[in-house]
């Protein structure tokens, strides 16, 4: 996977499905007639070489020969190529890989917790973004603001976030530890911390360590969120956030749905205003 910010939309990354792997149904087909072609070129060639090698006398004996064996070749070349025909027609047919359009529009589910602003907006954005990813604090040190400030506290703008943890071993864990907050209403205030670099990467332990040394100061109960943190339950919501963003497009961080469509990368906060005020429109 890749956190470039500009990538076109259908970029793939990881796709096991279009990996190199069996020959294919139709290259096998056409393998058998090869190889059953070059068995008839080739022992036709034998029988030949050996009526023009043969004195008169045995010239006859020698054509019925090579005749008989051009002729089995013939036959082996027609069985090999109605085995590979057949081969290819039971075989199942290879997956194509379909990506989102531009105008592809994917109508998603978002927590309550994790969104800023009024649920009647017109228009709705929804983040997959990663706490280990550049990009991403990009847009949350150079643009986030911004479209809190003109649009969410307008009511014209819902902002939702959701998980995309992929670029470490620490950006999962530091996802559950967002969710966690979330779950006692105080996800924007560890995605603040977080992005803020208040908790730096590490291990699980370490990472669970540095986030519970904020409780107190972002009012958390503590014990609740120690024992969150142990949740798998959270992981899976998680996890299930990730398998979304794959689904509807999402190849790298940030990515953002406007009103269903996808729009890739820390773009300036002019990209956004215009993806907004068309969607408003619309």
């Amino acid at each position: 996977m890749i956190h470039e910010n500009e990538i076109p939309a259908t970029t793939e990354i990881h796709s096991p499905e279009r990996k190199a792997g069996s020959f294919g149904s139709i290259g096998t087909l056409i393998l058998g007639m090869i190889i059953g072609g070059a068995l008839v070129v080739g022992l036709g060639n034998v029988g030949a070489g050996n009526v023009g090698l043969g004195n008169v006398g045995s010239g006859r004996k020698e054509s019925s020969t090579a005749d008989a064996l051009r002729q089995a070749a013939y036959e082996g070349a027609r069985a090999g190529a109605k085995e590979a025909a057949g081969a290819a027609a039971a075989a199942p047919a290879a997956p194509v890989a379909v990506g989102p359009t531009a105008e592809s529009v994917f109508q998603v589910e978002h927590r309550r917790a994790n969104t800023l602003g009024s649920a009647n907006a017109p228009v709705v954005i929804v983040e997959y973004s990663d706490f280990e990813c550049g990009y991403c604090k990009r847009f949350f040190d150079t643009t986030l603001t911004q479209i809190i400030d003109t649009y969410v506290k307008d009511g014209k703008v819902q902002l939702s976030y959701k998980h995309f943890p992929f670029l470490a071993d620490s950006s999962l864990p530091k996802a559950v530890v967002a969710e966690c907050a979330a779950q006692q209403g105080k996800f924007w205030e560890m995605h603040n911390a977080l992005f803020s670099g208040r908790i730096p990467a590490g291990s699980d332990a370490q990472i669970n360590t540095a986030a519970a040394q904020l409780t107190g100061e972002l009012g958390l109960d503590a014990a609740k969120f120690t024992a969150c943190l142990k949740d798998d339950v959270v992981r899976k919501r998680v996890l299930a956030d990730s398998d979304e963003g794959q689904r509807v497009g999402v190849r790298g961080t940030p990515s953002f749905l406007v009103n269903g469509k996808l729009l890739v990368g820390a773009q300036p906060y002019a990209a956004f205003r215009i993806a907004i005020e068309q969607a408003i429109k619309n």
